[in-house]
């Protein structure tokens, strides 16, 4: 909960919610980072951009968050993409639009990525 609480209340919510349902436990891995957090993910190839939705926004909250199933299996593919769907059902009842990194276009079509970071989700613009 406590790295929950360094993430926008509108997501926040969302995580929340999907806890509530009780159908998969998982983790919250990450909230807010810093900038030099961010810049050391970019140059393992951990992250694209420097621009990340986990850097503080103007209320120094994320409008990002990592989460995993638990207990984190790195390989298990299919239990985080069990897992969006059960964090963009969440984000369905708040009337809220999620990215998630497993489907950034977000067209349904988790093969076309040039990109797969599927822990993470954020907050639409």
């Amino acid at each position: 909960m406590q790295r929950l609480n360094t993430v926008a209340l509108p997501l926040r919510s969302i995580i929340i919610e999907a806890m509530s349902f009780q159908i998969m436990d998982f983790s919250v891995l990450c909230g807010i980072r810093t900038l030099d957090e961010q810049k050391e993910l970019v140059s393992k190839g951990l992250s694209r951009t420097l621009n990340s939705r986990h850097l503080p926004n103007k209320n120094g909250l994320s409008e990002a968050v990592d989460i995993a199933p638990y207990p984190i299996d790195w390989n298990n593919h299919q239990s985080f993409h069990r897992l969006a769907g059960i964090v963009q059902a969440a984000a369905s009842l708040h009337d809220t639009r999620l990215r998630w990194g497993g489907d950034w276009d977000g067209d349904n079509d988790t093969n076309d990525q040039s990109f797969i970071d599927l822990p993470h989700f954020e907050l639409r613009k």
